[in-house]
């Protein structure tokens, strides 16, 4: 029986040294990506060149915690995959089944391909979705920083990136501050541009207001014009304009439950003679609850008059540096 017992488990343990050690598979670049699986899922993407390199699924999960707080499951890349997104060109980033929007918005800070589409060209197929149901509607918003990265490092931010002064990205017009009790309107069509502007200002920037804005939908590109009054250095109120000019647009249905959007934005801060350049992205995520969770990141970019030497080092379009924000949205019946 002894020896009958030695030989079993002598073969049990032989059986898991094969398993511990047996390579792991690779789909193929032809498999099926499964988003929503609650584990990482591996794609095949390919360089121009024809390499074969991989990235991961970098969607990530979230949920509202029992005392109202913001938690968050992120599917973090490994070494190799966080690198690879990185240096993986547009072309092949397309190719991996995962919408580059997406990517963008859950991808770690830190490995976003956020980019300048100034110097790598237009985003190719881009979405026009309409708002789903379940977004469209009047909400009530709790607003948390998250924090800032800087890839080229904090030296190389200058004064005149967006974020870097109050108001010269208008979506985040006071980088840093967090916000409570302010409203946001949904349509089908998209956003209530006026009523949304307005909110932000005053919840994030209370001792500014917004005095006027429009928004030329059949312009092409888009574009909206707002007058805002508030303080500067020198004065205690003081009423400025700011143009917007809207590069790119995008809307996307990713899956049941997930909106997302995307947006690359001129803006010209007129009276301060500053002109700023940043991509805009936020993801809307249904709860159980019919509360709704958002994630909001502005990379930034540098201006080619006045940060020059910074563009031309910078040949991959990289940010100068991303703001992200969480929200919880509730809406009012």
């Amino acid at each position: 029986f002894r020896a009958t017992m030695a030989a079993f488990l002598t073969a049990a343990l032989l059986c898991c040294s094969l398993v511990v050690s047996r390579p792991s598979r690779v789909r193929p670049a032809s498999s099926r990506v499964r988003l929503g699986t609650p584990h990482v899922t591996r794609v095949a993407a390919h360089s121009a060149s024809g390499r074969r390199s991989f990235t991961r699924d970098l969607l990530a999960t979230t949920t509202l915690g029992a005392a109202g707080c913001i938690q968050h499951q992120n599917f973090a890349a490994d070494a190799r995959g966080a690198a690879e997104l990185q240096e993986t060109p547009d072309s092949a980033l397309i190719q991996t089944r995962i919408p580059r929007l997406a990517v963008e918005i859950f991808a770690e800070r830190n490995k976003s391909p956020m980019r300048d589409w100034r110097v790598l060209g237009p985003t190719p197929d881009l979405q026009s979705d309409a708002y789903p149901d379940w977004l469209q509607g009047k909400w009530t918003v709790v607003s948390e920083f998250d924090g800032v990265t800087f890839p080229l490092s904090r030296s190389k931010f200058p004064m005149t990136a967006a974020g870097a002064r109050r108001m010269s990205s208008a979506y985040m017009p006071n980088i840093g501050s967090n916000a409570k009790d302010y409203t946001l309107i949904f349509t089908e069509k998209g956003p209530d541009y006026e009523h949304n502007q307005k909110e932000i200002i005053r919840a994030f920037w209370p001792e500014a207001r917004l005095s006027s804005y429009k928004f030329r939908e059949k312009s092409n590109p888009p574009k909206a014009s707002l007058e805002y009054v508030g303080p500067t250095k020198k004065f205690k109120e003081v009423s400025q304009a700011v143009s917007l000019e809207f590069a790119e647009m995008e809307t996307l249905s990713f899956r049941p439950g997930q909106f997302l959007t995307g947006e690359s934005i001129i803006q010209d801060n007129i009276e301060q003679d500053l002109v700023t350049y940043y991509r805009h992205a936020r993801s809307f995520e249904l709860q159980s609850d019919g509360n709704v969770v958002s994630r909001e990141r502005v990379a930034t970019f540098a201006n080619p008059k006045l940060d020059q030497d910074i563009m031309e080092n910078n040949p991959k379009g990289i940010p100068l540096g991303i703001f992200e924000y969480r929200h919880i949205l509730k809406r009012i019946e």
